[in-house]
């Protein structure tokens, strides 16, 4: 028998190993279990906590607005929950949640009203309108509603316009102006890179290609952006003039002074009260002889369900069995794939896995997409519209417009039953363009060149260092127009149009949703109540029975087996970078993010070139 030292040197060494290999993956199991508990502890803690009223209680609610509306109902798994606590940032202000809690907050007699405190407040303009309609619920159901903001602006008074009393302190202003369309030109700069853009295109009103080729606009893009524009100041003043009960005109005098003073404001009846917030919440409380209560604290003790919004079916796990109306979003930029755990964009994977759930889910009986997109790639767009038809020619497909469903969200739109926009949302731009980068003049002004070994005789297409060929070009032309005859012919049967008819609503040319609704792009104007409201409709649901549930696909992070089963990466069930990130990074300038936007795009161009777009998506639009 050997003795312990006599053992053979790879066992004993094979031994330690394992023991080491046992030990680490202990202690990371242990972190691991440590910082799961952290961080269950600081989202249970630092939440607000909900009080349950007495039934005899009456109360005024404070609502604080810092953030941007969001265009895609915003539904936060564990981690991402987490992360929102520990760094004290806000998700932005969830214009779906908000309307249904403004449903039950409009039946609860015990609410008197809401002081809404705007700090900070962004959004597409589609989604100011889905908010104002939101705050319509409460003023139907005869709710005192006050807003106060130390400044007010174009968007936030549109918004604060349907309440009872708008408040400014002695020296804050309201800035106002008509909507402004600045795209930025970069062709010169691009040039002095040694860049120059390759660009063949269908559509003269497809704008989104002129801020790489021209530094001034063209007349066609001036024409539709004049257009836009007039829509848009129409709109805005419709609203406004018939909220504060002022002409047409009144309020043009308003728009051109641009910026006023509080003193000012008021005697020209753009506010009503000039008051701190204090003063403004002491006003409220005795006008409605009530007491004080924050939003985040208000809670319902039996929440009420609603028709018209639905009430929740939870997510993919969901045992809910009745049938109903499915609800998904497409939000972001259409491409083929996301770079790891990039946000904001559409992919033809992650929407084939919803409109699978919504067609196969026997509950659900019809379907409301929810557009917000400038478009993308074109190849990405058809991929969806087809499964977007598929899910079409079983189910009533809805499409919701929110502030943007132009080029290749167009395209998928169009696979709707029934299309649905607010005034606001800028829509169409049927056209498509291909652009290639090209860096030839890189050797002459940096010493850099582009060697190619091996490669076939048309492959210049692909190569950043020479131009196309003539012949080249005529292949990326052929291919351009390929994909925009198959755009025509997808509108043109989902219309009941010719394709010639849809050419001439299209070459790019981008509407409002008030001007696609006049030459027939949409079917119906509003939001997201006339979006259910159809839906129940078509849907064949008996309401009398009762209301109609919604059911939503979203992955559920809810525990970390299942991040770990469905995450695209393990990363981001442990988002200890994105923490970090979220923690330290300092907010880029307008200028930085122009510049790497515009990097962003240049890269993606070599491997998609071919591409269904609005000019809306480019960097510092607006």
């Amino acid at each position: 028998m050997l003795q312990k030292n006599q053992q053979n040197p790879l066992l004993r060494w094979g031994s330690r190993l394992l023991s080491l290999i046992r030990g680490y993956f202990l202690a990371v199991g242990l972190l691991t279990t440590a910082l799961c508990a952290l961080l269950i502890y600081v989202a249970l803690q630092s939440g607000p906590r909900k009080e349950a009223l007495a039934s005899d209680a009456k109360v005024v609610l404070h609502l604080t607005f810092d953030g941007t509306a969001l265009e895609k109902s915003h539904e936060l798994g564990f981690w991402q929950e987490a992360l929102s606590q520990l760094t004290g940032k806000k998700t932005g202000i969830d214009v779906w949640e908000l309307r249904r809690e403004f449903h039950n907050i409009a039946e609860d007699a015990r609410v008197r009203g809401i002081l809404v405190e705007i700090q900070h407040l962004d959004g597409s303009q589609a989604a100011i309108e889905e908010l104002r309609e939101a705050f319509s619920l409460l003023i139907e159901a005869k709710k005192v509603l006050h807003f106060w903001s130390p400044n007010w602006n174009s968007k936030t008074l549109h918004l604060a316009s349907i309440g009872s009393v708008i408040s400014v302190p002695p020296l804050g202003e309201v800035r106002l102006g008509e909507p402004l369309f600045q795209p930025i030109y970069f062709a010169e700069a691009l040039r002095k890179l040694g860049i120059e853009m390759e660009v063949v295109r269908v559509g003269k009103y497809k704008s989104a290609v002129e801020p790489y080729l021209s530094n001034t606009m063209s007349p066609e893009a001036k024409e539709m952006y004049e257009r836009l524009q007039k829509d848009f100041h129409t709109h805005w003043i419709t609203r406004l003039s018939h909220a504060r009960n002022k002409s047409a005109d009144q309020v043009r005098e308003w728009i051109e002074q641009g910026l006023w003073g509080a003193q000012q404001a008021k005697e020209k009846g753009l506010l009503d009260q000039i008051q701190y917030f204090s003063q403004s919440k002491d006003a409220i409380l005795a006008l409605t002889e009530t007491t004080w209560l924050s939003y985040e604290k208000y809670g319902l003790e039996i929440p009420t369900i609603h028709e018209d919004i639905g009430h929740h079916d939870g997510d993919v796990g969901s045992t809910q069995t009745e049938p109903g109306i499915a609800w998904l979003d497409a939000v972001g930029e259409i491409r083929m794939a996301r770079n790891g755990m990039e946000e904001g964009v559409i992919t033809p994977e992650d929407m084939e896995e919803q409109f699978r759930w919504a067609r196969e889910k026997a509950e659900v009986r019809a379907v409301i997409l929810r557009i917000s997109s400038p478009g993308g790639e074109a190849q990405a767009g058809d991929l969806i519209w087809k499964e977007a038809m598929a899910l079409a020619e079983k189910k009533p497909l809805i499409i919701s417009m929110g502030g943007m469903a132009a080029s290749a969200a167009y395209y998928i739109a169009s696979a709707g039953t029934y299309l649905i926009a607010q005034p606001t949302t800028l829509t169409g731009s049927i056209g498509v363009f291909g652009m290639k980068p090209s860096a030839a003049a890189f050797e002459s002004k940096y010493g850099i060149s582009f060697p190619v070994a091996g490669g076939s005789r048309n492959d210049g297409i692909y190569r950043i260092g020479s131009p196309m060929s003539h012949e080249e070009r005529q292949r990326m032309q052929a291919l351009v127009d390929t994909t925009y005859a198959k755009f025509l012919e997808c509108v043109a049967n989902n219309r009941k149009w010719t394709k010639e008819k849809v050419n001439e609503l299209g070459q790019g040319y981008v509407w409002t949703g008030m001007g696609a609704k006049e030459v027939g792009l949409v079917d119906e104007l509003g939001g997201i109540q006339v979006a259910w409201k159809k839906a129940v409709e078509l849907s064949g649901l008996d309401k009398t029975k009762g209301s109609v549930p919604m059911h939503r696909w979203a992955p559920s992070y809810d525990s970390l087996q299942s991040c770990l089963q469905k995450a695209h990466s393990w990363h981001e069930c442990f988002p200890l970078k994105k923490m970090g990130a979220a923690l330290t990074q300092p907010s880029e300038s307008k200028v930085t993010q122009t510049l790497q936007g515009m990097e962003s795009r240049l890269l993606r161009l070599q491997v998609a070139p071919v591409q269904a777009i609005a000019p809306f998506a480019l960097p510092g639009f607006f």
